[in-house]
């Protein structure tokens, strides 16, 4: 439905106030030769910043934090994995007369102390200490994963409440451009010289860009409540406008970022250590085949007519007769443990490769269409707004031309915060395939290519 051009003066003097009043932004947009793209009335003292929210997040994730436990308590289990087993002492008599207990006898020793220590085979101690230790390193390798895990996670949340801010912008200026239009539409109509449908649709355009409004906001404040579960803040706690940080303008080399991920993925060196624990497993369990020894050393003193000290020395060592039941399929369990080790790292080594091949790909996708968006789409469409409404002034158009031509600018600029926000996520899930933080910017990004 279109409107169509009125032939009285009226007409025109109250389409061209309305569009005076709806195109002044347009216009200040093409004098200043940039988007107006200035945040939505939040202070950038109040502005959120995500190195903050990261170190927040380090400290008080409730996941982390458990984590963090779970490997202190794997660390305290260390020492005692290679320690022997604890000497046992014995007091008694020995030898007395029944049913007296009589300890005069001449073969009675009262008292009668024995000292026993077990000392498992060579070897064993010092495997169940090796075990224990890639346990600590590998629980370690787990938190630090994690700690990466929170960071992206913090990063695309941060990311996703800009790119609903800026959008919420955008509908905020799209919404009070139509209803400047509306307005028009409603007056020409009344003064005989519109038509009902163009009022219909200004109608239809305007509840529908507020109900687009209600819902991206609805979908922030869920956002900002997952945010602030991540930093173990109470959910309703307010969460202002994100602040972009610095974005590298280009990353290293793919095989360069692949080999920083073999060195720096906490994911991969935590497998590597399960193999290593599992190996050392099996020899362990190869180890326990081999009997363990158990040292006794006994002091008495005879009674009878001629008392006397007497002492004896004892070695005794287990046997393991039932090594088919019990120490053989400790072994063939722990071979089994340590295939399933290497087959769960060459799956682990395959997705980290993935995800930075992913996450590489997204980056590259996100910074070449935002160039395109900066440089190409975003000047045409503004060019195309002012050319229609240099036709509309001049009866070449109609009405619902040039209100298309702007609703297609705002929908590129939202795409373009979009983008943007893309931009970031990606960084963050590349610097979490690799394990470590990307280069710093050695250069500011070009003049316009993220929003002021």
């Amino acid at each position: 439905m279109r409107l169509l051009i009125g032939t009285t003066t009226q007409a025109w003097v109250g389409l061209l106030l309305g569009l005076w009043a709806a195109t002044a932004p347009l216009a200040a947009r093409q004098d200043s030769g940039s988007l107006p793209l200035d945040s939505i009335g939040v202070a950038s003292a109040d502005s959120l910043h995500l190195d903050e929210l990261i170190d927040e997040a380090l400290a008080y994730s409730p996941r982390l934090v458990a984590l963090r436990a779970m490997a202190e308590a794997v660390e305290h289990r260390v020492p005692e994995s290679g320690t022997p087993p604890d000497p046992m002492v014995s007091l008694g008599a020995m030898n007395l007369g029944l049913p007296e207990f009589d300890a005069g006898m001449p073969a009675s020793m009262l008292p009668s102390i024995q000292l026993s220590q077990t000392l498992p085979f060579f070897g064993k101690l010092g495997l169940r200490r090796e075990v224990a230790e890639t346990e600590r390193e590998a629980a370690r390798a787990l938190v630090q994963e994690e700690e990466w895990r929170v960071r992206l996670q913090v990063s695309e949340h941060f990311h996703a409440l800009y790119a609903m801010d800026r959008i919420l912008e955008v509908h905020r200026r799209t919404l009070d451009l139509l209803q400047d239009f509306q307005s028009v539409a409603r007056s020409l109509y009344a003064s005989g010289t519109g038509r009902q449908g163009d009022v219909l649709r200004a109608d239809v355009e305007v509840a529908r860009m507020d109900a687009e409004i209600r819902r991206i906001s609805a979908l922030r404040t869920a956002q900002a409540a997952q945010l602030n579960a991540v930093l173990d803040r109470p959910g309703e706690s307010p969460v202002p406008f994100p602040s972009l940080p610095s974005l590298p303008t280009s990353v290293p080399t793919l095989d360069t970022l692949l080999a920083w991920s073999l060195e720096s993925r906490p994911a991969l060196a935590r497998q590597r250590l399960q193999v290593e624990r599992a190996r050392a497993s099996v020899a362990l369990a190869d180890r326990e085949l081999w009997p363990d020894f158990t040292i006794t050393a006994q002091y008495g003193r005879r009674g009878g007519p001629d008392p006397r000290s007497m002492g004896g020395l004892m070695i005794g060592a287990s046997v393991p007769v039932f090594s088919g039941s019990r120490q053989r399929p400790r072994v063939e369990a722990a071979r089994a443990l340590e295939r399933q080790a290497t087959s769960q790292a060459s799956e682990v080594r395959a997705a980290v490769e993935s995800e930075l091949r992913t996450a590489a790909a997204d980056l590259d996708r996100a910074r070449r269409l935002m160039g395109l968006y900066r440089d190409e789409i975003l000047p045409a469409a503004s060019v195309n707004v002012s050319s229609s409404l240099a036709a509309y002034r001049v009866g070449e158009v109609d009405f619902p031309t040039l209100v298309d031509a702007q609703l297609d600018v705002d929908q590129f600029e939202e795409e373009y915060h979009q983008l943007v926000a893309d931009y970031g996520a990606a960084v963050a899930r590349l610097e979490a395939a690799v394990g470590r933080r990307l280069p710093a910017p050695t250069e500011p990004l070009p003049a316009g290519f993220l929003p002021e």
